[in-house]
């Protein structure tokens, strides 16, 4: 359990993680065409990818975050 406070409050790892995830999300909007995929797949499946596009991004946090945490704290291998 203090190993997961660690990381949860290792400022650098957040920051870093904040950082790449946005920008993912920012390059997936850009190829994205949101008003193309509502009218393929209908208003409802359009909602569910939605959902799991943004389950996929705070995934990606994570690993980002812990992997950033190994780095910093495990010597860089």
């Amino acid at each position: 359990m203090e190993k997961l406070l660690r990381v949860i409050n290792n400022h650098r790892g957040t920051v870093a993680a904040v950082v790449l995830v946005l920008l993912f999300a920012r390059i997936q909007h850009i190829l994205t065409n949101d008003i193309l995929l509502k009218g393929n797949y209908g208003v409802l499946n359009w909602q569910i990818r939605q959902v799991l596009d943004i389950s996929v991004l705070i995934l990606l946090f994570g690993l980002v975050k812990l992997f950033v945490y190994k780095y910093l704290h495990g010597g860089g291998s």
